[in-house]
């Protein structure tokens, strides 16, 4: 399988057999290449779309605050399989300021950053669907998480109100990847905030 990073990746399962779930470990990105693609707004073909795509994009770039304020209602839902759902802005900042989920999903502790990989988008009316894998990476490049998602996105009046992301919960008890060597941090957050490759 080819990873929007360009790269070759097998994904596999704790047992070292192929996994058609893409939820396990995966073999290390290497990121000293110097390519990091993330998600791209503009593949959204719709305003919905497009709405949804800059969500996840703030998870990659740090933003994610500033635009739940802007870009979702004041009673915005957020679940995920397995832990608890978050109803409101304000408890979505309550659960912030808790540690994220790295409060209630102990392999994300030592995470650093996020990326996700697009693999598929739709839309009907108000809703917005996406597949998606995400990485919860660490200083050291480990790939902490790597769910193999199907998010599901409400709109309401121009915003999200709702964000329902489903998949195999065997993640929160995954082994990470290996540490990259030359990793470096923070070429790669430049990178992502750039949106460079």
């Amino acid at each position: 399988m080819r990873s929007l990073y360009g790269l070759h990746v097998k994904y596999t399962n704790s047992q070292g057999g192929e996994d058609s779930r893409l939820c396990g470990c995966i073999e290390p990105v290497n990121f000293t290449l110097g390519i990091v693609l993330m998600i791209n707004v503009t593949e959204g073909v719709s305003g919905n779309e497009t709405l949804v795509l800059k969500l996840v994009r703030a998870m990659e770039t740090g933003d994610l605050p500033e635009s739940i304020r802007e870009m979702c209602t004041e009673e915005f839902v957020w679940a995920n399989s397995g832990l608890t759902v978050i109803n409101g802005q304000a408890e979505l900042f309550e659960q912030m300021a808790r540690g994220g989920f790295a409060s209630q999903i102990p392999i994300l502790k030592t995470m650093t950053h996020f990326s996700a990989e697009l693999i598929h988008i739709a839309s009907r009316d108000d809703i917005v669907f996406t597949e998606r894998v995400d990485h919860h990476w660490d200083e050291q490049g480990r790939d902490l998480m790597t769910p193999h998602i199907c998010g599901v996105a409400e709109i309401r009046d121009g915003k999200i109100a709702a964000f329902r992301d489903f998949y195999d919960v065997v993640c929160y008890r995954q082994d990470p990847t290996k540490a990259q060597e030359g990793f470096d941090l923070a070429s790669f957050r430049q990178a992502q905030s750039n949106g460079t490759k």
